[in-house]
């Protein structure tokens, strides 16, 4: 999963809002 790098595997739109 990419979004576990985004410290946020629950929110895949972390990466496009950078939260």
């Amino acid at each position: 999963l990419e979004t576990i790098w985004y410290a946020r595997p629950w929110r895949p739109l972390t990466k496009k809002s950078s939260k």
